[in-house]
């Protein structure tokens, strides 16, 4: 069985000027290394990444990666719940699927590995990887959470959400700082160490 995954990479990155998505990192667009852990993983099927800000270079980056299509998402100025509606209403109905940060790419495939689900119980649960306690990218989600989605507001992602699913939401220990490491402002490219995440979607 695979999953589909849908990418975040609509924003208007008002901290780091001329982009993030597009801008390199150790020669390559940032959007790049996410694209190339989630394509490669066996378990990933379609990645839709949900585009906005610079919409016509971020399809670009995609076109290298048969796997993955753009989305455009023409409210992407009213914040984060936007993107993740309009990638989610894109999925089959009662489709389960990963949520993955664009400006987070630097998850392990073994946390993929950890994430995604492994029999039928787990395909039930809200599965979110965690970090010496802190809860990182990317995400899994049932089909059933497809209705709640809708309810989502603002510059804000998935979390918003989390006390309606809290009895099936799983915390998945893993021995990986990638979670929690993203790409905000042009100190982070520069520095090769970007910062711990702080705000996060999803």
């Amino acid at each position: 069985m695979t999953y589909p995954v849908l990418v975040a990479a609509a924003g208007g990155a008002s901290r780091c000027m001329g982009d993030k998505m597009t801008r390199d990192y150790r020669n390559r667009p940032l959007l790049h290394w996410l694209l190339d852990t989630l394509c490669a993983h066996p378990d990933i099927g379609e990645v839709i990444v949900v585009t906005g800000h610079r919409r016509s270079e971020v399809e670009k980056l995609i076109l290298p990666f048969p796997q993955a299509r753009g989305l455009y998402n023409p409210h992407w100025a009213q914040g984060l719940s936007t993107t993740l509606k309009t990638g989610v209403s894109a999925l089959p109905q009662d489709s389960s699927f990963l949520t993955a940060l664009g400006d987070t790419p630097f998850f392990a495939a073994s946390t993929l590995d950890m994430v995604l689900p492994q029999n039928a119980t787990e395909r039930n649960q809200v599965r979110q990887p965690s970090y010496l306690g802190q809860p990182g990218h990317p995400m899994y989600f049932p089909g059933w959470t497809r209705p709640d989605w809708q309810k989502l507001q603002g510059d804000r992602g998935a979390r918003q959400l989390f006390q309606l699913w809290q009895e099936k939401t799983v915390n998945v220990p893993v021995s990986d700082p990638g979670i929690l490491r993203d790409f905000d402002t042009p100190q982070d490219f520069e520095s090769g160490t970007p910062k711990p995440l702080m705000e996060t979607l999803s």
